[in-house]
């Protein structure tokens, strides 16, 4: 039997926001080993791919330490909740 409590408004986090900064700082970090490079060309589809695999990694990450208090907003608008992945009841 599920408990009936009220639902608190969390902050909510776009994955796609999370994605972006976290492959600029990657890059950052990866420029300091090649100072001499001009360009950061990569292929578009091994950008898409990255991306993707980026955003399953962080809804998972999110999911095991963050979906208390934050929601997450994934890229097709879906916003995920604690409760959509965790039955609080179950996990006690």
């Amino acid at each position: 039997m599920k408990s009936k409590t009220k639902t608190i408004n969390k902050p909510i986090i776009k994955v796609s926001d999370v994605v972006n900064d976290s492959e600029h700082g990657f890059f950052a970090e990866v420029i300091k080993h090649f100072p001499k490079a001009t360009t950061g060309d990569l292929d578009p589809s091994s950008s898409f791919e990255w991306s993707d695999a980026n955003e399953k990694v962080i809804k998972q990450w999110w999911s095991w330490n963050a979906s208390l208090d934050y929601d997450l907003q994934l890229t097709n608008g879906e916003i995920l909740k604690h409760e959509d992945i965790f039955d609080d009841e179950e996990d006690l």
